[in-house]
């Protein structure tokens, strides 16, 4: 299969490394792989393969993707919603000439703004290609975070994830939070957990810390993984 795995960027965040992971774990399995990136910028791009093809979706104006919409949809009223022009309108040319280009079988996006367009370029050209969604934070938390991120984004998640062929989230509580804000039955969701145990960690898992105090079983050690944000 050729597949294009939709992402923003290669910066940093855990999304975006399980993205990374997931496109190279698909090229070991002998698939076509395209990584799209809106940004091409990133911590993580030292650890691309050279045999995986790296595509920037170049972005437009907001304006000409709402055009984009109006021009190729039947039921422009629909859309009223993107009269508040949300920032995924930017991307929505660049999905659209990726897939009359190249073609995939399919796309597996990541994280809302790649979402919204890979199911709204599919729309616009009538395509074959599947459309896979994936949410990887509970939506509700960031929407609600921002007033006028809600009432921007809620709608178009609302309308446009159930047009995908599937919608994907990392744990449960991501599932059942998103069937709640986006009205989705939960039984249309799938739950697969992040890509995490590679070869790379389990050699990691295998390494002396170099720390004394690390070293010892006489004191508890405690643990967090996260990010103060």
């Amino acid at each position: 299969m050729k597949i294009g795995i939709y992402v923003s960027s290669l910066k940093g965040g855990g999304a975006e490394r399980v993205m990374l992971h997931l496109a190279m774990g698909m090229l070991e399995q002998g698939h076509q792989v395209d990584l799209l990136l809106s940004r091409y910028e990133g911590d993580y791009f030292k650890q691309v393969p050279q045999q995986l093809k790296i595509i920037p979706i170049k972005k437009t104006g907001r304006l000409k993707g709402l055009w984009h919409v109006i021009k190729n949809t039947k039921h422009g009223f629909k859309w009223l919603t993107l009269l508040k022009l949300p920032r995924f309108l930017t991307r929505l040319e660049g999905v659209i000439n990726y897939i009359k280009e190249e073609q995939p079988d399919a796309i597996i996006a990541a994280l809302h703004n790649s979402n919204l367009s890979a199911v709204m370029a599919r729309e616009c050209l009538k395509s074959s290609v599947k459309i896979v969604v994936t949410e990887h934070i509970a939506l509700s938390s960031y929407l609600d975070s921002v007033p006028e991120r809600h009432k921007k984004l809620l709608p178009l998640i609302q309308q446009l994830y159930p047009l995908a062929d599937n919608r994907v989230t990392v744990s449960e509580g991501v599932k059942k939070d998103l069937s709640k804000i986006a009205k989705i039955p939960l039984e249309t969701i799938t739950t697969i957990f992040n890509p995490v145990i590679t070869p790379e960690f389990k050699q990691k898992v295998q390494e002396l810390p170099d720390h004394p105090w690390l070293q010892t079983k006489q004191n508890f050690i405690l643990l967090a993984v996260g990010r103060l944000s």
